[in-house]
């Protein structure tokens, strides 16, 4: 059901449910900051993932049919939306710089990268993947540095 589309139900008082305007109000609030809040989430575990070679491992481990350095590139790929506003939204204006910043080495090492990538321990070893953890820890480290993400 879409958000926009709940109009107070006659017998909401009954139900103990404020379904007034300021109660659709709130849950309107509520649902954009769960939605901020999972934008945040996804590209902070993203970075995570990508900077950690033994929890790049451990996924490997747990899920060995799937590409783990593939799943590094489309995590980003998916979660990665600058000209969103709710996107936009979610960070700070210094955070988005900094996630800039990160996109932009992303784009170079995946431009570099084969099609086709390696298995998690052969693409380890390749600079592409110690230029992208790098830039990862960075990014990690300067949106710590910056403090709190906005909300």
């Amino acid at each position: 059901m879409r958000a926009n589309s709940l109009k107070p139900d006659e017998g909401s008082q009954q139900s103990g449910f404020d379904m007034s305007e300021s109660g659709n109000q709130k849950l309107l609030r509520a649902m954009m900051t769960v939605e901020l809040w999972v934008y945040r989430e996804n590209i902070l575990n993203t970075l995570e993932l990508i900077a950690d070679g033994p929890g790049q491992r451990e996924y490997q481990r747990q899920v060995p049919f799937v590409s783990v350095p593939a799943e590094l590139f489309n995590q980003w790929d998916d979660f990665y939306y600058p000209d969103d506003d709710h996107f936009r939204e979610a960070f700070s204006d210094l955070k988005l710089i900094v996630l800039s910043t990160f996109d932009r080495v992303f784009n170079d090492v995946a431009d570099a990268t084969a099609q086709e990538l390696a298995l998690l321990d052969e693409f380890m070893k390749m600079e592409a993947c110690k230029t992208l953890s790098f830039a990862a820890r960075e990014a990690l480290s300067r949106i710590e540095k910056v403090g709190d993400i906005q909300a």
